[in-house]
């Protein structure tokens, strides 16, 4: 990519020369690791729970949030587990949501990386 001022210029003027780059996922692979999602539980997790999930195999980070927890996982099969683990402990689930990182979250992450 080329650098022009504060802005990318991005060095093709098509659709079709731009995905030499990669689509979306593809970059967004490039600049984090994993899958950021959030778990309502309608409620505060407790902390032998949040621990439980903490030491799921493929979550790599889970912090408490109001109405339940935000995870960064390896992937979407690490969220599937965490969801089985929480019913299985009898905690409510009312919805499990991966983030997908967008393309304007790519743009502006490849942003601020040049500036």
């Amino acid at each position: 990519m080329k650098q022009g001022g504060s802005r990318i210029a991005w060095p093709c003027s098509t659709a079709e020369s731009c995905r030499r780059f990669g689509r979306p996922d593809e970059l967004a692979a490039e600049l984090w690791d994993g899958l950021e999602a959030e778990v309502d539980l309608g409620a505060p997790i407790d902390e032998r729970t949040l621990a439980a999930v903490a030491s799921i195999e493929g979550v790599m980070h889970a912090t408490e949030l109001p109405h339940g927890l935000h995870l960064r996982v390896h992937d979407r099969d690490a969220l599937a587990v965490v969801v089985a683990t929480l019913v299985a402990r009898e905690v409510p689930v009312y919805s499990a949501v991966p983030r997908v990182p967008t393309l304007e979250d790519v743009y502006f992450a490849i942003e601020e990386r040049f500036s």
